[in-house]
């Protein structure tokens, strides 16, 4: 969770466990990379606050987790991928996610 493995497909960046090989479907779909890497990436922690039951589900509790798995992803990306401009992006329903969402991409990627 707080160190996923990350792997590099066809110049995108993927965590490992939210890719399932489908690269060119992805190509299809969206227009540039930037969009393929935060539509793979994302991940709605209200989701995972409702299956685990085990955090208060309190926004406050929500963001600070959030703002834990961005400091995390961020050095995770940042040690793996120095020389590339990666982004670490919280935000609201981020790629059609359910409330809080965490993302990752990589910044001014061609397409």
């Amino acid at each position: 969770m707080f160190c996923p493995e990350i792997i590099e497909v066809d110049d995108c960046i993927f965590i490992s466990e939210f890719y399932n090989g489908n690269i060119m479907e992805l190509r299809k779909l969206y227009k540039n990379t930037k969009d393929i890497e935060m539509f793979v990436n994302s991940w709605s922690l209200q989701s995972l606050v409702k299956e685990c039951d085990v955090i208060n589900s309190s926004d406050d509790y929500i963001e600070e987790f959030a703002k834990a798995i961005q400091y995390f992803w961020q050095l995770r990306v940042n040690s793996l991928f120095p020389s590339r401009d990666i982004v670490v992006e919280i935000g609201e329903e981020i790629m059609g996610e359910e409330g809080l969402t965490v993302t990752l991409y990589q910044k001014g990627q061609p397409k």
